[in-house]
């Protein structure tokens, strides 16, 4: 069996999620209405998406040039819960994907969703650890490497060895500097009926900031690549859910708990390598990502305040 290293993992993953993204521009139920146009139709269900995103992500993996020798024991995740062996045999991999992270936007709008990925490779002592992983949304490509801390992004449109594409992977080391054009931002898990007591008061709380009541991986990236100030999660994670974190804490963005703690990329990573598979546990606690400790602090002391307005508890830190 040839050696494949991570290099070789993350190109079978961009493969696989961008396959899944090209996927998702129609679906069962789009369909449905062009063919039936005035007829009486269901649209789409987030929930068969999700398990037919799930077959399409691991169909589309098998056929990588590369799956001969990734010695991968099974692609696993929210739509294949299965019970892992305690020790695996030296080089295995076992992928984790969230093949419709963002459902709920996807079948409202077809907007704010993304393909989540992760590898976690069995080393000597033949237990799991976080390899590499994957972030594909409908416009970019996120990977990020584990041993190198490499955090990277390219169009999704993009193949590798195109000649249009100019960039394909590019190292993303630092943060978009803020701008005096627009004001602060922040990106948020806030539309929700649930989220709305909370998603008022933080407004209130910032009231000079722009606000999207929509966060998580599709949106985290972009706290480094783009104008976007903050990025905040109100509710504890499953890791796959949390990927777009892990690749900012290989920037100078500032991560850490709601509570207001920093946290250190290193030990942030080691999270990762707890994938339970037995079922959806979530290891990450509630999040934020800022492009630097004054944008960090103030929306941790706005949360803090909205919590105990909207009478929601702080969370524990790490």
């Amino acid at each position: 069996m040839a050696v494949v290293d991570t290099l070789d993992c993350l190109e079978a993953l961009k493969e696989s999620s961008k396959h899944v993204i090209r996927f998702l521009e129609t679906s069962t139920g789009m369909l449905r209405i062009a063919q039936h146009e005035g007829q009486f139709h269901t649209g789409d269900d987030p929930i068969i998406a999700d398990k037919d995103t799930h077959l399409q992500f691991e169909e589309r993996l098998r056929k990588s040039q590369f799956w001969p020798d990734l010695n991968i024991w099974g692609v696993v995740g929210e739509e294949r819960i299965v019970q892992q062996p305690k020790y695996f045999t030296p080089g295995a991999r076992v992928i984790v994907v969230d093949p419709l992270d963002g459902s709920t936007a996807w079948a409202m709008a077809r907007q704010a969703y993304c393909v989540a990925a992760l590898s976690l490779l069995a080393g000597r002592d033949r237990r799991l650890a976080l390899e590499c992983a994957v972030i594909s949304t409908p416009v970019h490509t996120f990977t990020y490497s584990a041993e190198s801390a490499e955090f990277c992004y390219g169009p999704t449109s993009a193949s590798k060895g195109d000649a249009e594409a100019e960039i394909y992977d590019y190292l993303i080391q630092s943060t978009v500097p803020e701008t005096d054009v627009r004001p602060r931002s922040l990106a948020f898990n806030g539309y929700k009926k649930q989220d709305r007591k909370f998603a008022l008061e933080l407004m209130r709380e910032l009231s000079d900031w722009d606000i999207l009541t929509m966060g998580g991986n599709p949106f985290t990236p972009y706290v480094a690549l783009g104008n976007l100030t903050a990025v905040m999660n109100t509710r504890a994670q499953c890791t796959w859910d949390a990927l777009g974190t892990l690749m900012c804490t290989a920037t100078d963005a500032v991560v850490g708990t709601i509570d207001g703690t920093v946290v250190d990329g290193g030990a942030f990573n080691t999270l990762f390598n707890k994938v339970a598979l037995e079922g959806n546990v979530k290891l990450i606690p509630p999040m934020i990502v800022a492009k630097n400790m004054d944008a960090f602090n103030i929306v941790s002391d706005a949360a803090g305040k909205a919590f105990s307005i909207a009478g929601a508890p702080m969370f524990d830190g790490l």
